[in-house]
């Protein structure tokens, strides 16, 4: 886990996990957690791992207030967070920074419920999942959701990967755009001229490889503020953006390690005194793969 990178993005308000500040999860995603929150039962002890910004409990207060009342929901996270004020000043919840799933702070048979929203496949499962089981009351339910290998998010990820990884190399587009900005400040135009033309050539072949995920990054209206703006800053704001792309790109790399294939995920599970009640691919409206669910129960 790599709360250094997830600090940072949670500290930027985001509500879910795939970069959209303003939106919680929905269409499928949003529905598989709808349906669970619907078969818990009341005054339940509910633990949320990998919380977030508490996008799960979110969603519970959205869709039954009454019922997310009745319930005491713990958060916990190993990054730093910031959860909204309409869920903090909640009585009924409470959030842990700083903890580690695999070693839980919490005493033996705890919770009725554990959840967690692409979250645990960040922790070694060899040591998380026999803690989680531990903190689960005897016949309480566990629903995971869980990024899988080869789903559209993973991917998507893993092409804005690459993207990244040669966009950032040395001698190619990130390293031109750098030095033809560093010539004009100094206002060098003759010397600038021939890495705007380079520049050129390399922003036309990386549209052509990558297409819209190359367009959709939008590098190029950076790129026009930037040479509309020429100052003494220059090099400063660059230097931010190049920190901000390359956290991004950290992230990009957790989530894609992160992802699961399916069945060394039931392999990791089998090593425990787990019961599996259900698993499912979780699909878009166009049957793109999302994630995998499972849920969940000790076995005695």
């Amino acid at each position: 886990m790599n709360s250094v990178v997830w600090t940072k993005y949670w500290q930027e308000n985001h509500i879910n996990s795939f970069g959209d500040v303003q939106k919680n999860y929905s269409g499928s995603i949003r529905e598989c957690w709808l349906e669970f929150f619907k078969e818990m039962e009341s005054s339940a002890d509910v633990l949320d791992l990998c919380c977030g910004n508490a996008s799960l409990a979110s969603l519970f207060k959205e869709y039954d207030l009454t019922h997310y009342n009745n319930c005491k929901i713990t958060g916990v996270d190993y990054a730093l967070l910031s959860i909204s004020d309409d869920i903090m000043k909640d009585t009924n919840t409470s959030f842990q920074m700083n903890v580690n799933v695999e070693n839980l702070p919490f005493e033996s048979d705890s919770f009725d419920y554990i959840i967690s929203n692409f979250g645990l496949e960040y922790s070694n499962m060899d040591l998380s999942i026999p803690d989680m089981l531990r903190v689960l009351k005897p016949l309480g339910l566990i629903q995971l959701v869980s990024h899988i290998e080869n789903s559209e998010l993973i991917l998507s990820s893993i092409k804005i990967k690459d993207m990244l990884d040669e966009f950032f190399s040395g001698g190619n587009v990130f390293a031109t755009f750098q030095s033809l900005t560093k010539l004009l400040v100094v206002e060098n135009f003759n010397e600038a001229e021939e890495f705007r033309i380079l520049l050129n050539e390399q922003l036309n072949r990386f549209v052509k490889e990558y297409g819209d995920t190359f367009i959709q990054f939008d590098f190029i209206n950076f790129l026009k503020y930037i040479l509309r703006n020429i100052n003494k800053d220059t090099d400063k704001v660059i230097n931010e953006y190049e920190s901000e792309m390359k956290l991004y790109h950290k992230r990009l790399n957790s989530m894609v390690n992160a992802s699961l294939r399916q069945e060394d995920f039931f392999v990791k599970l089998s090593k425990n005194k787990v019961k599996l009640l259900k698993s499912e691919l979780i699909t878009d409206e166009k049957n793109n793969l999302l994630a995998l669910k499972v849920l969940l129960t000790k076995e005695y």
